[in-house]
């Protein structure tokens, strides 16, 4: 065998060398790499909803609203003299969570506190809506949706939805909060009950008496 097919020999085994070399790193890349793809889809899948059936809350200082049955409702249990209610709206399906504060405040109206904290609202987009039949400004701050109304006799409801990581989500629920939310007095006891109750107990004792 001639020295140019020697050559020639080792070209090709040469070539076939770097093609296989070559072709094992493309593969090496693609087995290091399909992990982070079949990971993509997995999270886009998990989208997360508020549920299309409805809970009603009633609360004793004298509101409802309306929540997603995917979410569930807190109270604070042990609270400041100023506080009349606090609340935490959330859920194990859907991230991020509603507060709903309701406080006594020393403003005389709406635009009273809002000039009390003029400072703090400066760079604030300020919106006018109704919540229930309050007058109530809307913002948002700090990726919050943030819901303030005045009661007559110096009461404050605060309602403040994060917004992340599921802003349109969030958005909704927070906007079925203000379209439901209704004042509920508390519920007094029957009086006709109670006189009857007591009549009951008169025509008792006066029994005992006669059987005397």
């Amino acid at each position: 065998m001639s020295k140019k097919h020697i050559f020639v020999i080792l070209a090709l085994l040469a070539t076939i060398g770097v093609i296989i070399i070559l072709l094992f790193n493309l593969t090496k890349k693609e087995n290091l790499k399909s992990p982070l793809v079949k990971d993509k889809p997995e999270s886009t899948q998990t989208t997360q909803k508020l549920s299309a059936i409805q809970n009603e809350y009633i609360d004793p200082a004298g509101f409802k609203f309306k929540y997603p049955d995917n979410f569930s409702v807190s109270a604070a249990e042990k609270l400041a003299e100023s506080i009349y209610s606090s609340l935490t709206l959330k859920s194990d399906d859907v991230e991020g969570k509603t507060e709903i504060l309701v406080e006594s405040t020393n403003a005389k109206s709406l635009d009273d506190w809002l000039s009390q904290n003029s400072k703090k609202l400066a760079k604030e987009k300020l919106q006018k809506i109704k919540l229930a039949d309050l007058t109530a400004v809307q913002f948002e701050k700090d990726n919050k949706a943030v819901t303030i109304a005045f009661d007559t006799g110096g009461v404050l409801f605060t309602i403040t939805t994060e917004l992340k990581p599921k802003r349109e989500t969030m958005l909704k629920l927070h906007g079925t909060i203000l379209s439901s939310f209704a004042f509920a007095p508390p519920e007094i006891p029957d009086a006709s009950s109670q006189s009857s109750n007591g009549a009951e107990d008169d025509v008792y004792f006066e029994g005992e008496e006669v059987i005397e």
